[in-house]
C-alpha cells in the first residue's frame, strides 16, 4: 500500500472531487483515478461511487477514512517533530472562512503569505456554513464566533465592533437620526434566525445601554450579501468594522450614529482563529497564525 496514494483518497474525500483533487496537488486527474483504483484493489473493496459530476464515499470508504485520517494526522505530527525549528513550512494549508472575511481579510494577502512561504500551497473554503474542521481537514478556520466544538482549539485573532452604516441616498430619503430610537421606523437590514433580526445593543459613552427594537423589509442570509443591498440604498446594515471600516472612510457608506457603539446579543465583531486540537501544531498552521496576527 502506498502512503501517496492514502493522503489522495482522504483529499479526494474531503473534497468531493477528483478534478479539484488533482488541481490542489498539481497533478493530472487520470493520476488521481489510479492512485484511489491502486488503493481499491490493494484493500479489496470498493471506496467510492464515481457518478458524473461528483463522488461520494461508500460506506466501506467512510470506515476507511475514519480509521485512516487519524493515522494521517500521526504521520504528519511525527514528521513535524522531526524537522528542525529552522525549516521551511510545506505541504497543503486548508483554511476555512464565511465568504466576506475571506474576501477582505485573506485573499488580499494571499501574495505575501505566498511570497513569505513559498512551499505552501493554499487551499480556500469560503463559505457562509460552518464546515466540520475535522472531516473536511481543514487546518485553520477563521471564525466570527468562538466554536463550541471541544476537538478545536481557538484563539482570538482581531476586535474590531460593529458598525450601523448605510447608503448615503437612502439616509438622504430618510428622516434623521440622532438616537437608536429614530432606527425604530426605518427600514433596517436583517439577518433571517439570528439575534439580529429583532433588536440592535447600543452603548453610549457613559456606558450606558439601549437594546434597540429594529424591523425592515429586507433580510439577507449573508454578510456580503447585507453589504451590498446596504451599498443598494436599501435600509440600514449592522456590519463588522474589519469589513466597512475602508468603505466608510472612502465615503462609499455612511456611519450611522457614529458617536455609540453598537451589537448584537451577544456578536461583538470579533474574528477568530480555530485548528484541531493536536500535540504538535503543524509548521504551516503556526506560520499561517503567525503570518495574519501580524497583518490584520
Amino acid at each position: 500500500m502506498n502512503l501517496r496514494d492514502v493522503q489522495i483518497f482522504a483529499d479526494a474525500a474531503a473534497s468531493g472531487s477528483f478534478s479539484a483533487t488533482a488541481r490542489s496537488r498539481g497533478i493530472d486527474p487520470s493520476s488521481v483515478s489510479r492512485a484511489i483504483a491502486a488503493l481499491e484493489r490493494s484493500l479489496g473493496v470498493k471506496l467510492f461511487d464515481r457518478a458524473r459530476r461528483q463522488v461520494r464515499l461508500t460506506r466501506a470508504g467512510e470506515l476507511y477514512l475514519s480509521r485512516i485520517v487519524p493515522l494521517i494526522e500521526e504521520i504528519e505530527r511525527l514528521s513535524d517533530k522531526a524537522r528542525d525549528d529552522r525549516a521551511r513550512p510545506t505541504g497543503t494549508l486548508r483554511i476555512s472562512a464565511p465568504v466576506a472575511l475571506g474576501q477582505r481579510l485573506i485573499l488580499p494577502r494571499l501574495t505575501a503569505f505566498r511570497r513569505d512561504f513559498p512551499d505552501v500551497r493554499v487551499e480556500c473554503i469560503l463559505t457562509d456554513a460552518t464546515p466540520d474542521v475535522t472531516a473536511e481537514r481543514i487546518d485553520l478556520a477563521l471564525r466570527l464566533t468562538p466554536p463550541a466544538a471541544e476537538d478545536l482549539v481557538a484563539t482570538r485573532l482581531t476586535d474590531s465592533g460593529m458598525r450601523a452604516v448605510a447608503d448615503q441616498s437612502y439616509l438622504d430619503r430618510s428622516d434623521p437620526i440622532f438616537a437608536p430610537a429614530d432606527l425604530l421606523h426605518l427600514d433596517c437590514l436583517l439577518e433571517p434566525d439570528t439575534e439580529f433580526r429583532s433588536r440592535w445593543l447600543f452603548r453610549d459613552r457613559d456606558g450606558n445601554t439601549v437594546a434597540q427594537a429594529v424591523t425592515g423589509s429586507v433580510a439577507v442570509t449573508s454578510t456580503g450579501g447585507l453589504l451590498g443591498a446596504a451599498r443598494a440604498g436599501l435600509g440600514i446594515a449592522l456590519l463588522p468594522g474589519w469589513l466597512v471600516d475602508p468603505l466608510i472612510a472612502e465615503g462609499e457608506l455612511a456611519h450611522v450614529l457614529p458617536d455609540w457603539e453598537v451589537t448584537a446579543t451577544r456578536a461583538e465583531g470579533a474574528v477568530w482563529m480555530a485548528y484541531p486540537a493536536r500535540d504538535v501544531l503543524p509548521m504551516k498552521t503556526r506560520a499561517a497564525m503567525e503570518f495574519l496576527r501580524r497583518a490584520v
